[in-house]
């Protein structure tokens, strides 16, 4: 391959290897919390890997205000949406992103290879006229 052609195939492969890397990785989650007298209210979220099937694991709420006099914990808040409900959206983005490096490096394969018979036919023609 050609310095250029092979520079983005290479840089592809990288992008290929880092989404693999990325979707292997557990990731965080936060969403808002139902509690009316303490705003803004959110919980952190530990969410498994793109293809994990472990379920989202609740973390710290994030609570402004003071507590309510004579309360000495806070309660744990319902939670406004579903906690890792991306995870479907980030297993297709994964998904198109691999097959969209995966159709440029075959695009530049055959790209090459396509350049490089018509080098050889060009040669192939120098050599048959100089022959002549």
């Amino acid at each position: 391959m050609h310095g250029w052609r092979l520079r983005i195939f290479v840089a592809l492969a990288l992008y290929m290897v880092f989404l693999v890397m990325w979707a292997t990785r557990p990731w965080t989650d936060t969403h808002g919390l139902e509690a009316p007298d303490r705003e803004p209210a959110f919980a952190e979220f530990a969410c498994p890997s793109v293809f994990g099937h472990d379920a989202p694991v609740r973390g710290d709420q994030l609570l402004s205000g003071a507590r309510p006099e004579g309360q000495t914990e806070d309660p744990v808040f319902a939670v406004d949406g579903t906690p890792c409900g991306e995870q479907r959206n980030h297993r297709v983005l994964f998904v198109v992103d691999l097959a969209a490096a995966a159709a440029g490096m075959v695009l530049l394969q055959r790209s090459h290879a396509r350049h490089r018979a018509a080098d050889e036919r060009h040669r192939a023609q120098a050599v048959e006229a100089a022959g002549s």
